[in-house]
């Protein structure tokens, strides 16, 4: 369902921000015990570019935690059947690593994400964190079903892209890493021909005849919807008869949306064939 969240600029320019501390921290615990101090109105500093948006919509910061000096928020490893991919990644850097490449597709669809400019700064967390429907890696993440995992205080949770979206206090929560599975040699498909009105990502596990598929569609202005289907499945449109009535913005309707998701899936699933 399509809800308004933003109306509008309220503050234009780095003239009407007040006075703030910076802190920087050099460890993740350091780091988190900062964030948690809800006195000091923490606001978490990674690659920026969302911090501009959030500002101009009338975000305020009394402490700015400069999170760069946080070498193990910044490593991309393989471990125990596990890729993980530290917060601070940049866009640039997750597309460009060849460890990426152990997720066929995953490397060319992070790489579509953001222009040059944007891909050098903004991070993976940063990402996910702002939590705005028009970004797209949580629809990646989503489709890969990854866990997020987090620090608030002393407490380290683990969780889905999707609970990320309701996570409550997210500004007292330090992002630290992104844990993908590499059970059943996943592979990606993302279809974003008709970004931004909407993308469709699409992951295939044990091949393309696997047990397990899951597709995630989502629209500029909703959040990704997930989809799980057999990886042999003939009707596609049958994959989404339990999209709610409600999933339409006012870009698109949600009888153009059940009629065209099927057709974004048929074409991944051929390339995700060829592929195989």
């Amino acid at each position: 369902m399509y809800l308004a969240e933003h109306s509008g600029l309220i503050s234009a320019s780095s003239r009407d921000l007040d006075n703030f501390v910076i802190q920087r921290p050099t460890t993740i615990e350091e780091a988190a015990v900062l964030l948690a101090d809800m006195d000091s109105n923490p606001v978490a500093y990674a690659g920026g570019t969302d911090l501009v948006a959030a500002f101009r919509e009338g975000k305020t910061i009394g402490t700015l935690v400069w999170l760069k000096g946080v070498k193990d928020l910044q490593e991309i490893s393989i471990s125990n059947d596990i890729l993980r991919i530290g917060a601070l990644v940049t866009l640039g850097e997750g597309s460009d690593s060849d460890l990426i490449n152990i997720v066929p597709g995953f490397k060319k669809a992070w790489g579509q994400i953001a222009n040059i400019r944007i891909r050098f700064s903004a991070t993976i967390g940063g990402n996910l964190m702002a939590r705005r429907t028009g970004y797209e890696m949580s629809i990646l993440l989503s489709a890969l079903g990854a866990k997020i995992n987090l620090v608030n205080g002393n407490d380290t949770i683990s969780i889905t892209p999707e609970e990320l979206w309701d996570l409550p206090n997210r500004g007292q929560t330090l992002l630290t890493s992104i844990d993908i599975s590499l059970e059943g040699k996943p592979a990606l498909d993302y279809e974003r021909s008709m970004r931004p009105l909407v993308t469709q990502a699409v992951v295939l596990r044990g091949g393309y005849d696997g047990s397990l598929g899951r597709a995630v569609i989502a629209t500029r202005h909703l959040r990704p919807k997930i989809f799980e289907f057999s990886g042999n499945t003939s009707n596609l449109a049958e994959v989404y008869k339990n999209l709610p009535n409600d999933f339409a913005d006012p870009l698109l309707d949600n009888a153009y949306l059940r009629s065209l998701a099927p057709i974004f899936l048929e074409r991944q699933l051929a390339r995700l064939a060829g592929d195989a």
